[in-house]
């Protein structure tokens, strides 16, 4: 493994005087202009008592696929889009990311070649959106390997993460994402959970599906609130600023002549972007985790069953 310098989860590129929804249409148009897809758009879910606001961009650059499968066909639909969020709190409109050099480390296992692959999507992605400032904030990493907490809860290499949340027999994966798509937001249950993105990679058999829902997103926000950064101590609902987190991949492959969709352990998720709430936090809300996948599983069960084709 390569030596690597530390950096935190998230970076702050750029402030605006304008509105959250102008800084957003902004994004979007600078990200069209240097050759991104924008997969989609969403307000983020924020408490009721919170004044401020956030909104997330979906974006991947599809010209730029074949170095991140190169370094591991299996964990990289998990590295592939980038995530830009737009967040107002009292102190102003900011524009936020993913920090490439840390999310990838974790996803590409501190795979020698991803030093490389990680500063030249941050440094393109950074140009694209016109970034004015690099302020970087969450859990301070200088490797992707996320240990385990207090020696028990979800650690260790991503790829051993990764599992089965559903499944179908005698279906393709686009007709699999179709029943999904149809049918995953139909069910009446405790989370909300929606569809936020699809994108096909038909090229490479798979389909990568956003999920997400406005009172996770609020309750993992109010669980955050201002991490680690002590600058933002004072600030109300400071948790808004990490509205990148989300939306959670699932990924739709043929495997064994089964279709299957896969995530990531979602306590280990919830570690890779919140983990500098610290342990107390983490403690306190041990169920969050596994109702969110009990919700997922429970939800493309029933679109695969009972979604129209």
């Amino acid at each position: 493994m390569a030596s690597s310098q530390s950096v935190r989860v998230f970076e702050t590129i750029a402030q605006s005087e304008g509105g959250v929804d102008v800084l957003t249409e902004q994004a979007v148009s600078n990200l069209e202009s240097a050759g991104y897809t924008v997969l989609g758009v969403r307000p983020s879910g924020m408490d009721g008592a919170c004044t401020g606001e956030a909104q997330v961009v979906s974006a991947v650059k599809l010209d730029a696929l074949n170095p991140l499968f190169d370094l591991n066909e299996r964990t990289a639909p998990y590295g592939l889009v980038d995530r830009i969020a737009v967040f107002r709190d009292e102190t102003g409109v900011y524009l936020s990311t993913i920090h490439p050099g840390s999310l990838l480390r974790t996803v590409f296992m501190d795979n020698d070649g991803v030093e490389d692959v990680a500063a030249e999507r941050r440094t393109v992605l950074r140009e694209a959106l016109g970034a004015t400032m690099a302020r970087e904030y969450g859990q301070n990493r200088q490797k992707g390997h996320i240990g385990k907490t207090m020696g028990v809860i979800a650690g260790g290499p991503f790829d051993e993460k990764i599992g089965v949340v559903g499944s179908a027999e005698g279906i393709s994966v686009k007709e699999a994402a179709d029943r999904i798509m149809a049918g995953f937001g139909e069910s009446d249950m405790e989370w909300g959970m929606e569809i936020a993105y699809r994108l096909d990679l038909e090229d490479r058999g798979i389909a990568i599906l956003g999920v997400t829902s406005v009172e996770m997103e609020a309750r993992s926000f109010a669980i955050v609130g201002a991490g680690s950064d002590k600058e933002r101590k004072n600030i109300a609902c400071a948790g808004s600023a990490y509205a990148a987190a989300y939306p959670i991949e699932l990924v739709v492959s043929e495997q064994d002549g089964r279709v299957v969709i896969e995530s990531v352990d979602a306590m280990y998720r919830m570690k890779l972007f919140f983990e500098d709430a610290a342990k107390w936090a983490f403690m306190k809300n041990m169920t969050m985790p596994g109702s969110l996948a009990s919700e997922i599983k429970g939800r493309l069960e029933s679109a695969l069953a009972n979604a129209e084709m």
